[in-house]
């Protein structure tokens, strides 16, 4: 059985109804300073319990080549140029979220890792609540359980990023990474998802070192 692309963060993080319409709720202050979804499997065998980001995919290079959107008023560092990705989200709460996602992949075999940027828009009649990044976790953790056995949040922290409210965490998911496997190994996606405005900003990597997403996340830079 080929290992599943898993892509994290997806619309059940951010969309997940954890905001309000605007009415009495005052709006996060500025600062100046998720591809098709992964069909269900079956259960695999249970791993000897370890770390995220233990085990990774693939070598993947260093971001290293700056990559500017001025649609979205960021700039960060990817391998080379990233592949664009628009689509809508479904939100219970704010109603279809335009989301644009900056992804650069790698593959081999069936083996993935990826760097991607999400951006999430949402109207401005909306606002984003101070416990949603950390609600919409919750959401999104439950969904991708009930796809992969065994997946836990194995960290989070609430923190700031360039001046803006944001959640940092790390994800434990057991998967079989080739057709051969008999039991699940552990792969890591790193996170960290930050509000600006009436726009949510995903940066994430999955299946690989923990060295190289913190290159990636420490490129990143707000540019209005």
């Amino acid at each position: 059985m080929k290992k599943m692309l898993i892509v994290l963060p997806i619309v059940a993080l951010l969309a997940a109804g954890c905001g309000k319409s605007a009415t009495n709720s005052p709006a996060p202050q500025n600062s100046n300073n998720q591809q098709p979804q992964a069909a269900k499997q079956p259960p695999v065998q249970a791993s000897p319990k370890v770390s995220a980001g233990q085990y990774k995919t693939i070598d993947v290079p260093a971001p290293a080549a700056a990559y500017v959107s001025t649609a979205d008023g960021f700039t960060v560092n990817f391998p080379s140029v990233p592949k664009i990705t628009k689509s809508t989200a479904p939100s219970p709460t704010a109603g279809p979220l335009p989301v644009t996602e900056y992804r650069k992949l790698f593959s081999s075999g069936s083996e993935y890792a990826f760097y991607t940027v999400s951006v999430y828009h949402y109207p401005s009649t909306f606002t984003l609540t101070s416990d949603y990044l950390s609600t919409g976790l919750q959401t999104f953790t439950k969904i991708l359980t009930d796809l992969f056995p065994g997946t836990e949040v194995a960290s989070q922290q609430t923190a700031q990023f360039l001046g803006n409210p944001s959640l940092n965490g790390t994800l434990s998911v057991p998967v079989k990474l080739t057709s051969t496997s008999t039991a699940a190994t552990i792969t890591g996606d790193y996170f960290t998802a930050t509000i600006k405005g009436q726009n949510i900003y995903v940066i994430s990597a999955y299946g690989m070192d923990q060295s190289n997403y913190n290159t990636f996340l420490n490129s990143f830079k707000f540019t209005q």
